[in-house]
């Protein structure tokens, strides 16, 4: 009901609401829904009395971001963990807000209508770089100016961008691809400048740019609001105030001797937790996670989400 609400505010008409009793389906069901939606809401509300919910709410999110990279549909996650109904209830209201918020956040006017041609009397200015710029990252931050004002901003139009230039469609951009995109900019660089920067995107050396790196390069780091929330739940999960993140932390915030592998004996509690420690440990894989790996974990997270309120919801 108020979520109906919610969307109702925002003019948002058409939608079908449809009700996962389950939430271990949730992430199924939403995959099945996006070729025939335009854009997906999923709203899970966990009881706070389930064993591990802190996990299983971080591992939902996390499945329903991917969900929605995979595809060209928009998908908005959302988890409440509530102590009871009447609790649910009271906040219901301002969450289902939000996340409709995020959803026309995502879907604004200037992500479904085309740009429109400029007039012939008017000229997009170019910060105009010499041939002795070598600084991938001012050679980068022209070419984010530059998506900008051909009205690649958000996460829909970012994505579109990336199927035009990938023109084989394999789902990734090689040199060739990218130097195409780069002469309809009508940036003139050299061959060492358009190398530079899309090795700048490669960070995984892999000799193509993949969506998420495209996505990440794009955006950038994370601003000054959302590294400080990234930092403040490092803080929380660092218990021992070691300045690093063990397994000994995760097992003090989380008991997963309830979860489905350990009950059937697949698995130990150990190897669930570890895994789940494995997520954030994005540079050393050392089983120790520092607050640069957790900030880069977080920073990939942050790129496919276009409001800061909306970030920080998904991050408390």
């Amino acid at each position: 009901k108020e979520l109906t609400k919610a969307l109702a505010k925002y003019n948002i008409k058409g939608a079908s609401i449809i009700v996962v009793d389950e939430y271990l389906n949730i992430p199924y069901v939403v995959q099945k829904l996006l070729k025939s939606s335009e854009a997906i809401i999923s709203l899970v509300i966990l009881s706070n009395e389930i064993n591990n919910v802190s996990a299983i709410s971080q591992s939902l999110l996390n499945n329903l971001y991917s969900i929605g990279l995979s595809g060209n549909t928009p998908v908005i996650p959302g988890v409440l963990i509530t102590s009871s109904l009447l609790e649910a209830k009271a906040t219901l209201a301002v969450y289902s807000n939000t996340l409709v918020k995020a959803l026309v956040d995502n879907l604004s006017i200037n992500e479904l209508i085309s740009t429109p041609a400029s007039l012939p009397d008017t000229e997009t200015k170019k910060t105009v770089l010499l041939p002795t710029v070598t600084d991938p990252e001012v050679l980068l931050q022209s070419l984010r100016e530059s998506l900008k004002a051909n009205g690649a901003t958000g996460i829909i139009s970012l994505g579109r961008k990336f199927r035009i230039i990938d023109d084989d469609n394999s789902n990734s951009i090689d040199l060739a691809e990218f130097t195409k995109a780069i002469s309809e900019h009508a940036f003139y660089w050299t061959h060492a400048q358009i190398k530079s920067v899309f090795d700048k995107f490669d960070t995984d050396k892999s000799g193509t740019i993949s969506y998420d790196e495209f996505l990440i390069g794009v955006r950038g780091e994370l601003n000054e609001r959302r590294k400080q929330l990234v930092l403040q739940a490092f803080q929380i999960l660092d218990t021992d105030k070691s300045g690093i993140i063990e397994l000994s932390d995760i097992s003090a915030k989380y008991d997963a001797s309830k979860h489905p592998d350990v009950i059937s004996g697949k698995r130990t509690s150990s190897e669930i937790l570890t895994e789940f420690l494995s997520t954030f440990d994005t540079i050393d894989k050392d089983n120790k996670v520092s607050p640069e790996e957790f900030i880069k974990y977080y920073g990939n997270v942050s790129s496919s989400i276009d409001n800061d309120d909306y970030f920080e919801l998904m991050i408390r």
